[in-house]
């Protein structure tokens, strides 16, 4: 039985910085925004630098595996192209 992963992080392009990250979720609740907010004080409350916390939480019905079960990195970025 495989876990079935909930998260992926990947970068998304950013006009100010080159690139931001991104946050895929399969558990994103409706409140997905008061989420981010919630999760960017959590991070940077715990020392991670700004830069490192993800800008946005976006949610997906499924998070894209290869037949490897490595994360298709790809395959998010065109799930970030699609929302």
């Amino acid at each position: 039985n495989e876990i079935e992963p909930k998260v992926a992080v990947v970068g998304i392009p950013d006009e100010k910085k080159g690139e931001a990250i991104a946050l895929l979720s399969t558990i994103a609740g409706p409140a997905i925004e008061q989420e981010n907010l919630d999760l960017r004080y959590k991070l940077l409350d715990q020392g991670l630098p700004s830069l490192w916390c993800p800008q946005t939480i976006i949610p997906v019905e499924e998070i894209p595996i290869l037949a490897s079960g490595k994360l298709d990195i790809k395959g998010c970025e065109k799930l970030l192209t699609n929302s």
